[in-house]
């Protein structure tokens, strides 16, 4: 069995840092790639067995041998992602600044290859938040923490995140950048080792600090329209329905020029990190030209929607205008019974 998840190990002499290749869940043993750092050596790959014990559901504990024989030399390395798996962001905040988090969360997971936890997102009816959250720290590749006048005298979980992080910080190997702290007013961390870290303002622009961020995580960032401009240029919104007389469930996307102008929509597409779905039936094909105040709406069928993914997917559809700007959907939740598809006639709906 294969495991996408990496993990930490700290050995005697130096930190080690080591991703699990695979496991066998029967026989308790699994193989083992491990990246070395120490001031005397450079990082090497080695592969051996080690054993491992189950701490809860998902959460595993490796020992590994103190000896370990390089097997690719000891040619200095960065530590490798793996190919296909997004980039794992941990949004953290104090609530009073939920709002600023909420737009960093759409902002970037807005990019191909970015997944930004977010939990008033992220986080599953019914789920055991606490574990949920500390797993989350753990497996991420960078932990963003939004700092303001409200939050460093905040008290309670979003200290114990700040802790989470410093731990996970202090295993990583010399230049690796994890924790990111980002300002929202001029307010300065209350941790020493938060201190020691370079930051970024998301002040006064806010837009200019995120972009700085997207450099850290390596990734073309399209431009993407902020939920404060949404509200006055265009609704972009989803919902779910089907046609009159038809089983078939869809997604139906609906496109509201708010604007005092001419808008051009070139682009209409379903986006999770691993999968890109063009939508565009026959009946709505694009580009597009809307009239102020004028609607249209298009529609993606779920059975082309991963089985996974197909349930909640109100926050993945993207649209793209003629001038760059893409745009990121929300759910619709006043729709109707009953009401009517506009932007033209239908000719498929199957």
């Amino acid at each position: 069995m294969r495991l996408a998840a990496g993990a930490v190990y700290q050995g005697t002499d130096w930190p080690r840092r080591f991703q699990i290749g695979e496991i066998d869940l029967g026989q308790g043993k699994g193989k083992v790639q491990l990246l070395t750092y120490s001031d005397r050596e450079r990082g090497f790959w080695t592969i051996d067995v080690t054993s491992y014990s189950k701490l809860m559901d998902g959460i595993y504990k490796f020992r590994v041998p103190g000896d370990l024989a390089p097997v690719r030399g000891r040619d200095e390395i960065e530590p490798l992602q793996d190919e296909g798996r997004p980039q794992r962001i941990f949004i953290s905040y104090a609530r009073e600044d939920s709002g600023s988090a909420r737009e960093l969360w759409q902002i970037l997971n807005s990019i191909q290859g970015v997944e930004a936890w977010f939990d008033q997102e992220s986080l599953l009816p019914g789920e055991q938040w606490k574990v949920a959250i500390t797993k989350a720290i753990a497996a991420s590749d960078h932990f963003i923490l939004l700092v303001s006048s409200r939050s460093v005298v905040k008290s309670g979980f979003y200290q114990k995140e700040i802790r989470l992080a410093l731990e996970v910080l202090s295993q990583q190997p010399p230049g690796k950048i994890f924790l990111i702290p980002a300002r929202l007013d001029n307010s300065e961390p209350e941790f020493e080792e938060l201190k020691e870290l370079q930051y970024v303002d998301l002040f006064p622009d806010f837009q200019n600090g995120v972009d700085k961020i997207i450099r850290v995580l390596g990734t073309h960032r399209r431009t993407v329209l902020q939920s404060r401009i949404l509200s006055i240029s265009l609704r972009f919104t989803v919902h779910q329905a089907r046609f009159v007389s038809k089983a078939k469930l869809y997604y139906f996307i609906t496109v509201v020029n708010l604007s005092r102008s001419v808008i051009e929509v070139t682009h209409l597409w379903y986006e999770k990190s691993d999968y890109h779905i063009p939508v565009s039936p026959t009946s709505r094909r694009l580009p597009r030209r809307l009239e102020p105040s004028e609607s249209w709406t298009s529609w993606l069928a779920l059975d082309e929607i991963p089985v996974r993914y197909r349930k909640d997917s109100y926050d993945c559809f993207r649209l793209r205008l003629s001038d760059g700007t893409v745009a990121i959907s929300t759910k619709e939740d006043t729709v109707p019974p009953y009401g009517s598809v506009p932007g033209g006639p239908i000719w498929e709906a199957g």
